[in-house]
């Protein structure tokens, strides 16, 4: 078992999942995040949505997603820029428990293809 030297501080995982109206956002968001002590893991493009209604008269926005590392403490002050932030037009930030660099063993868990079709078991 490790202990905690006083200089470590205990860190936890994050997504964030965010609509924004250009990808160059997912960079700066990333970079800001690093300055601010986090370590960003991984970030995806997860490319254009059409969206079920309009946010801001925008009927079409990016997907975008941070997997990052960070003090449980930093999060208040990381929300508090997000909604600071005129190009991220809706955000979601959680805690997660994988590694996000792991393929997940339950992908397609559940599901066969018989001669071209889908069954659930």
């Amino acid at each position: 078992m490790m202990t905690e030297t006083p200089t470590e501080t205990a860190t936890e995982r994050y997504l964030l999942t965010m609509l924004v109206e250009q990808v160059e956002t997912l960079s700066t968001i990333s970079k800001e995040l690093t300055e601010t002590g986090a370590k960003v893991v991984k970030t995806e493009e997860l490319g254009e949505r059409h969206l079920a209604f309009p946010i801001l008269k925008n009927h079409n926005l990016q997907l975008v997603s941070v997997f990052f590392e960070a003090a449980p403490e930093m999060i208040k002050s990381t929300e508090q820029s997000l909604r600071g932030n005129t190009n991220i037009k809706r955000y979601l930030l959680t805690r997660w428990a994988a590694d996000p660099n792991e393929v997940s063993s339950r992908r397609g868990r559940g599901r066969t293809e018989t001669e071209g079709e889908e069954t659930n078991v």
